[in-house]
């Protein structure tokens, strides 16, 4: 078998971590697979090539002109051959599907990450390529979804059972895992006293990870009187940051608010927090969730994708934009006893339920059963 995972590219993002964990477990099972990617570089690009995975780059001139990414990964379907085209994103699975229209070959799997995305915050293309996805699932020859709520999007889109699977994204926990010297130096380079509770919000600076809802809980919790920092953990639009960092400030959160900006090495800074909160509007199976579970710590989440299922008896989880029920959670979890208990069964849930081993093997499991 030869395979392939197509996905825009190997940027910091949860996407692209759960790609390069899993081209390293059907590595390990001496299973041919290559990454194809539009642009070179990214976060996770020299630890695969230290993994001896093949990574080949589409757009080397960086135009963004479709119809030569199309020739390019046609190109390179006809020279290697792969048996498997699994893709990430829609902008890789609307290509992807294109290219076997156009050739024939190989089988197409797409993946599915998101469960519903609100699209009216994004710009045209992006919108464009959620559309067409919508439009052409039907002809995938199968689609792994990362959260049973992604699985019930597709089936309302109209997709046959048949031709849907979930695959849990898998977390590495050597990678993740509580470290105290690292709580410290976080701490340190924040400003931020040792013994403080310190929220945390770990998600790129995007729309539909709502964190007006966050910042609004945040400052509604030191209304009540209790004392806490929280920590914005990412990158993204720079308009939408400017918009977030007004609203903190009218809230008067300024000094109680620390933005890390992009960050490649997100292992280590969870160590700097006491609870991580998700706030999104929308999401499949929550990557930040995961890694923040497997770090050992206290997790509340609003009631999106598999983010309930995940969490289990773990942490806490609360209405999607309800404030109020934030604000009541963060102030649960001053409970220090409350915060350890839920780290401890955070880190035990990934252990026994969500490991790269296990996503690859049931990922090699669907291959063979397309190829049938």
């Amino acid at each position: 078998m030869k395979t392939a995972l197509f996905i825009p590219n190997l940027e910091r993002g949860g996407a692209e971590r759960q790609v390069s964990l899993l081209a390293r477990e059907i590595k390990k099972r001496n299973i041919d697979v290559d990454i194809i990617v539009l642009h070179a570089g990214g976060a996770f690009e020299n630890a695969l090539r230290e993994a001896d995975i093949n990574i080949v780059c589409l757009d080397k001139k960086r135009s963004s002109n479709p119809l030569y990414i199309l020739f390019e990964l046609i190109k390179y379907l006809r020279v290697n051959k792969p048996d498997i085209l699994y893709s990430f994103m829609p902008l890789a699975n609307v290509f992807s599907l294109c290219a076997k229209l156009i050739f024939d070959r190989p089988r197409i799997i797409w993946g599915v990450r998101a469960s519903d995305m609100p699209l009216h915050e994004y710009g045209f293309r992006t919108r464009l390529f959620y559309v067409l996805e919508k439009y052409l699932h039907p002809l995938a020859d199968m689609i792994i979804a990362n959260s049973e709520a992604g699985r019930a999007i597709c089936l309302d889109k109209g997709v046959p059972s048949e031709k849907v699977r979930v695959v849990s994204n898998g977390f590495d926990i050597e990678v993740f895992r509580p470290d105290p010297i690292q709580r410290q130096n976080w701490r340190k380079r924040w400003n931020i006293k040792q013994h403080e509770l310190v929220f945390g919000l770990p998600s790129r600076l995007d729309p539909v990870k709502d964190h007006s809802t966050y910042l609004s809980a945040a400052a509604l919790h030191l209304e009540k009187g209790f004392h806490a920092h929280f920590v914005i953990i990412g990158g993204g639009s720079e308009d939408y940051e400017k918009s977030l960092k007004y609203k903190a400030k009218q809230l008067g959160l300024s000094e109680h608010v620390t933005w890390t900006g992009q960050v490649d090495n997100i292992q280590q800074v969870l160590n700097g927090l006491d609870v991580v909160c998700l706030t999104s509007v929308s999401e499949g199976f929550p990557n930040a969730l995961g890694e923040a579970m497997a770090t050992g710590l206290a997790v509340v989440s609003s009631d999106v994708g598999d983010a309930r299922a995940l969490i289990s008896d773990a942490g806490e989880i609360f209405e999607v934009g309800n404030v109020d029920q934030l604000a009541a959670v963060m102030e649960r979890l001053q409970d220090a006893d409350k915060r350890r208990d839920y780290g401890r069964r955070a880190r035990l849930r990934i252990i026994d339920n969500y490991s790269p081993a296990s996503t690859g093997m049931k990922t090699i499991e669907i291959f063979r059963k397309v190829l049938e």
